[in-house]
């Protein structure tokens, strides 16, 4: 029970699990509807950074460097 302070029989699965508790509960409920494939690719894309961020101040001087660094100063987007 709640007050007990034990888990469910969805909380006991989900402390089995290795991610986030809503994209495992989203996992689970996608096996009870018969959608795991396409909410596999949902929850991948929602357990990671997305790539389009901008990163940190100081993470940025160090990609601007090691963008010198390897384009040679050439100024190629190739």
């Amino acid at each position: 029970d709640a007050e007990g302070g034990e888990l469910t029989a969805l909380g006991t699965h989900l402390a089995q699990l290795p991610i986030h508790p809503c994209i495992g509960k989203m996992i689970i409920l996608a096996t009870v509807f018969d959608v795991l494939d396409p909410v596999l690719t949902v929850a991948c894309c929602l357990a990671h950074r997305t790539p389009f961020v901008l990163p940190m101040p100081h993470q940025q001087q160090a990609a601007l460097k090691s963008r010198q660094l390897f384009s040679s100063n050439t100024f190629s987007d190739h």
